[in-house]
C-alpha cells in the first residue's frame, strides 16, 4: 500500500469536493451524487490507486473507490455556512 497516494489523494477529494460545491448546479441532478463520481475518477486518474504495483483491478482498488466517495459524500452532504451571491 502506498500511504504518499493514500495522504494525497484524501486531501485532494477534501480540496476538490469542497471547491466544486461552491459553483451552480444546473445539470438538475442532486449534487451529492454527481459530484462524488466527479471527484473519485479526477482522483484516481490524476493521482493514481493505493497501489502502484499492479495494473489491474485488485480488492484494494474497490476500497479505493468507496473510501474516497463516502468521503465526498460525506462532505456534500455536510450544509457549510458560505455566502451565495445574489
Amino acid at each position: 500500500m502506498n500511504y504518499k497516494n493514500l495522504v494525497v489523494s484524501i486531501i485532494f477529494v477534501v480540496f476538490i469536493t469542497l471547491t466544486l460545491q461552491l459553483f451552480d448546479n444546473k445539470s438538475g441532478c442532486d449534487n451529492k451524487y454527481v459530484l462524488p463520481s466527479v471527484v473519485v475518477g479526477m482522483s484516481i486518474y490524476l493521482i493514481g490507486n493505493w497501489d502502484t504495483k499492479k495494473p489491474e483491478w485488485c480488492p484494494i482498488d474497490i476500497i479505493t473507490w468507496m473510501v474516497l466517495f463516502i468521503l465526498s459524500f460525506g462532505l456534500c452532504c455536510v450544509k457549510f455556512p458560505y455566502q451565495k451571491s445574489s
